[in-house]
């Protein structure tokens, strides 16, 4: 399960992500152009912050873990210009003793990571006073307890389809939407979360089906069949899909051959919310410019992000840096941000300083948490193009919504 959402969020590529339905909608999307970033500094602090990173530096996850590192050790090496001492200690799950290591650390000391769920209960049972933000979208259910037991650092699939469901009803004013996902595990769990996010948000998915993922000559009549879901549920006296926006759950790979499907059926007026899984995956060809100029998907890293952090990072990297560099850089000043952590902090001390840290300056899309502790992440909005994701222009795509919306009504009702 953790592999495709690591994957997927990808987001960075463990996406990917909470009990965050009581916040406001808006501010659920941030501007790529401006950050959507409080430009803010870490005073410097008397007394070095330790720091200690429990990645899977061995393992099959070691590619993403070791970027995990390579923007931590930036951000220490930036931070120690700034008079602000960092002492950083990395310590690999891979190794048979990771939990040892951990154990010789200060109870005091502030842990980031694991990666890896089955990492996180071994690590909490063996080290319950160390304060650990563990680097995975979402805990396994009932222990441990966001922001009680651990929190999170990292974005999450409630952060990418709440982006996804706001933008739509923000700026498109959608209220029926659909979704249309891989029968697996994965894809059930997601098609189920939208359906409750979309609920909570006052929108009504009007359309859910599946599709199987190792039988793509089978998603021709899958297609069909969702959409006379649609159908059903539709406007009377009218053929009409009674659904404004699809959500697609799944890789650029599926998506790229689901979505023309909709203009086979001439059914291309929907927009289509993607998977930040796109954001890893995009392998965009000049002929799927057509069929996806409605569509949009989350991300939680752009290269081309103005803030200063963002810029910091790419100019120290001096190669292209990703989510996951991202992920390490800003963690390390988050650290240094919290300061160093009194021996009796709890649960409480945490959560309230929390409140007075998290506006700190982002190199990807700002982390938040609620007085609870439970993380959500303002993602950034893309869309897809041969060239890559660029921020999507919302203006751009709603004058293509009305015009596609008008054609079908003409098309299908032979009115506008």
């Amino acid at each position: 399960m953790f592999s495709r959402s690591c994957f997927l969020l990808l987001l960075a590529a463990l996406m990917v992500v909470a009990g965050c339905a009581g916040r406001q909608a808006p501010s659920r999307t941030a501007s790529p152009q401006s950050g959507g970033l409080l430009e803010t500094r870490s005073a410097p602090t008397p007394q070095p912050v330790t720091v200690l990173l429990v990645l899977p530096l061995g393992n099959a996850y070691g590619a993403f873990a070791s970027k995990v590192a390579a923007g931590a050790q930036i951000a220490v090496a930036r931070l120690a210009r700034d008079g602000v001492r960092v002492q950083l200690q990395i310590v690999d799950t891979a190794a048979a003793d990771w939990l040892d290591q951990v154990m010789r650390t200060s109870p005091s000391v502030l842990i980031g990571g694991p990666m890896l769920a089955q990492d996180l209960m071994p690590l909490l049972s063996l080290a319950p006073r160390r304060q650990v933000f563990a680097l995975m979208p979402e805990f396994p259910t009932g222990l441990p307890q966001e922001g009680r037991d651990a929190w999170r650092f990292f974005t999450s699939p409630r952060d990418h389809i709440e982006t996804m469901l706001t933008t739509a009803r923000d700026h498109f004013g959608v209220k029926d939407v659909g979704v249309l996902y891989p029968d697996e595990s994965f894809g059930q769990r997601r098609a189920q979360l939208f359906q409750d996010v979309a609920r909570e948000m006052g929108m009504l998915t009007k359309a859910a089906a599946a599709y199987d993922p190792a039988e793509p000559l089978r998603w021709n009549r899958q297609v069909a069949a969702f959409l006379e879901q649609g159908y059903a549920a539709g406007v009377p006296g009218g053929r009409h899909p009674g659904m404004e926006a699809v959500f697609l759950p799944d890789a650029w790979s599926q998506a790229q051959m689901l979505v023309p499907l909709f203009s086979y059926y001439q059914e291309d007026h929907m927009l289509v919310l993607g998977s930040a899984l796109w954001d890893q995956t995009l392998a965009m060809r000049p002929e799927d410019q057509q069929p996806f100029r409605l569509a949009m998907f989350p991300g939680a890293w752009w290269e081309g992000n103005a803030a200063p952090e963002a810029r910091a990072l790419v100019s120290a990297l001096g190669a292209k840096p990703d989510y996951w560099h991202a992920l390490g850089y800003d963690f390390i000043r988050f650290a240094a941000t919290m300061g160093p952590l009194p021996a009796n902090a709890d649960a409480q001390w945490i959560n309230t300083r929390l409140q007075a840290v998290q506006h700190m300056a982002w190199s990807m899309a700002p982390l938040r948490w609620n007085a609870r502790g439970m993380a959500s992440q303002r993602l950034f909005v893309f869309a897809p193009t041969p060239s890559g994701p660029v921020p999507a222009n919302l203006e751009a795509i709603r004058s293509r919504f009305a015009e596609a919306a008008r054609n079908y009504r003409i098309r299908m009702n032979g009115m506008p």
